[in-house]
């Protein structure tokens, strides 16, 4: 029973982080693309 929340918070912490991963990424393509 203990395994089921501690599997849906990891789930959550590793989506947020692929969030702000995808958020930092397009911030740089944007300033790529503005230099371009």
């Amino acid at each position: 029973m203990l395994l089921q929340p501690s599997g849906g918070v990891v789930h959550m912490v590793t989506v947020s982080a692929f969030y702000e991963n995808n958020k930092i990424m397009y911030r740089y393509t944007n300033i790529i693309n503005s230099w371009l």
